[in-house]
């Protein structure tokens, strides 16, 4: 039973945790992307637009596959 309440608590915990961070992280790309990308390389919008909008969703997969590692630890 303990277990259980540890694997709940700690998977809610890990996913919060990646949630916000993945947002925060999100937020901030968008904000500088103005600054950062060089009109002379077109590309490079791309590039960057392909990194903000994905990153985040990889930063949140790895929450969730700390959480089926606690969980196959745990039990």
């Amino acid at each position: 039973m303990e277990k259980l309440a540890i694997i709940i608590v700690g998977s809610f915990l890990i996913l919060f945790f990646f949630l916000i961070a993945s947002m925060i992280l999100y937020h901030r790309c968008k904000r500088k992307i103005n600054y950062i990308i060089d009109e002379s390389i077109p590309y490079r919008e791309q590039l960057y637009k392909t990194f903000i909008k994905y990153f985040p969703y990889v930063l949140y997969m790895c929450g969730v596959i700390l959480v089926f590692v606690m969980i196959k630890i745990l039990l």
